[in-house]
């Protein structure tokens, strides 16, 4: 039998980059990430993106392993426990540059979309 938790491959790397003459070409890259992640062991992958230019979606992969359902960027999915760590890493990135203050309130930088923002601050989420 199998160890249940494998390293899987290493995914390319995937970096963001300015907008060139080939305004897909990071989109591209990302779409080549899913199917990665997908040819590394993960049944699907669905992902989004953002920015300035707008919101991209992508999949690949299987999003029902019983029925054998492809992942369609359009599915709604739930973020994972590893969301988490990486809000984490990126608030206090955040903190490090000055821009958001660890024992601010959440109201400074959400107004009126945190019920007793006022009352709750940066570092206790």
């Amino acid at each position: 039998m199998p160890p249940l938790c494998s390293s899987p491959p290493p995914l390319p790397r995937w970096r963001p980059r300015r907008p060139t003459s080939a305004v897909g070409t990071d989109r591209t890259a990302l779409q080549q990430a899913l199917d990665a992640t997908v040819a590394a062991g993960v049944p699907g992958a669905v992902a989004e993106v953002r920015d300035r230019r707008g919101v991209w979606r992508g999949s690949s992969g299987t999003s029902d392993l019983g029925r054998g359902h492809a992942a369609h960027a359009g599915d709604r999915f739930r973020a994972g426990s590893v969301t988490k760590s990486l809000v984490a890493t990126v608030v206090l990135q955040l903190a490090a540059e000055g821009k958001v203050g660890i024992d601010d309130d959440i109201e400074r930088q959400l107004p009126g979309v945190v019920p007793r923002g006022d009352r709750i601050t940066v570092r206790q989420l």
